[in-house]
């Protein structure tokens, strides 16, 4: 069983990825992890990638990212990809589907503090990954109080 987590730095997709380390470490199962970084300034801010007095540079997000993931589960496959353009949440939650299927994973963790509230999360990229994958799903819905912003950490 191949474990696939989509990761975005927040307290709940870190939290959803330290389950998956624990889950993948006790089963003994590869853990694969994505993010996707669209060229958008908004989602850089909204995600805490960036502080509001930071410009919008790819590199710097993805360095912290990798080192969130790292200090988190340093062994795992770890995919980030930067798509150019604004790409809509539905075509990043596309590429995440693209990859659990690609590295053949049997079970989806993720973080979402409100997919269970909607039938049709479809605004939500977790509710989009989730909606389309014939996969089981395991959400997380407690966040860790103490993770800060990808903004925070030191590359």
């Amino acid at each position: 069983m191949g474990i696939f987590v989509p990761y975005d730095g927040s307290a709940l997709s870190s939290a959803a990825l330290e389950r998956a380390h624990e889950l993948a470490t006790a089963t003994d199962e590869e853990l694969t992890i994505a993010t996707v970084v669209p060229d958008d300034h908004r989602i850089a801010l909204e995600n805490g990638w960036i502080t509001e007095d930071e410009p919008f540079a790819v590199g710097t997000i993805m360095e912290r990212l990798r080192s969130r993931v790292a200090g988190i589960t340093p062994t795992a496959d770890y995919r980030i990809e930067h798509v150019g353009g604004h790409p809509t949440s539905g075509g990043i939650a596309r590429r995440l589907r693209d990859i659990a299927r690609d590295v053949d994973a049997d079970l989806v963790v993720m973080g979402s503090e409100n997919i269970a509230s909607s039938a049709t999360p479809a605004d939500m990229v977790s509710g989009r990954v989730a909606a389309r994958l014939e996969l089981d799903l395991y959400i997380v819905q407690e966040e860790r109080a103490d993770v800060e912003p990808i903004a925070a950490v030191s590359v």
